[in-house]
């Protein structure tokens, strides 16, 4: 195997090629693609909830330009994960997101953004109802709109109604 230089591991960088083909996993279903570089061939994988998407939007032999981040080359070629741009946003919090057990995990904004945290983050955090904050993190389309996975958030303006850690509305000022 050649012997490759040492790249930085912990930054985004952009990966430009022309894709080669998928890479597909034991039952089918596409896992990254194969992009020829001017270093030769990479791969680059993608994170399940992105697959569908990026696999409907990339052709074969089409130009790409990936924002990744470096995974491997411990095979035949390097390895990078799609890591898309992060993405800054701001807007008024109308409504909570819970998950299945019944715990805020992100907030809706007016313009239909929905922002993911972790419910350990949404308890440090206590984002209240109307508040008007802004959130970065990477962006993706979802099933019903844009989703930002949540990396910060700042409070802009301290209104609404503040919440316990089940996302339920108590009376009193925001701590």
């Amino acid at each position: 195997m050649p012997t490759r230089e040492k790249i930085q591991t912990s930054s985004h960088v952009h990966l430009k090629g022309i894709v080669l083909g998928f890479n597909l996993s034991s039952i089918g279903s596409v896992e990254g693609v194969l992009v020829e570089t001017a270093n030769g061939p990479e791969q680059v994988n993608f994170q399940q909830h992105e697959v569908e998407a990026l696999a409907r939007s990339i052709t074969v032999g089409a130009n790409v330009d990936l924002s990744v981040t470096f995974d491997s080359d411990a095979g035949d070629h390097r390895v990078y994960r799609y890591a898309p741009d992060e993405f800054e946003i701001t807007g008024r919090v109308v409504r909570m997101n819970y998950a299945p057990h019944g715990v805020v995990d992100g907030y809706f904004l007016e313009d239909g953004t929905f922002l993911y945290v972790s419910p350990e983050d949404a308890r440090v955090h206590r984002v209240c109802l109307h508040e008007y904050i802004k959130a970065t993190g990477t962006k993706r389309q979802g099933v019903q709109g844009p989703v930002l996975e949540v990396r910060t958030i700042e409070r802009m303006e301290r209104l609404g109604k503040r919440h316990d850690e089940n996302g339920v509305s108590t009376k009193g000022e925001f701590a």
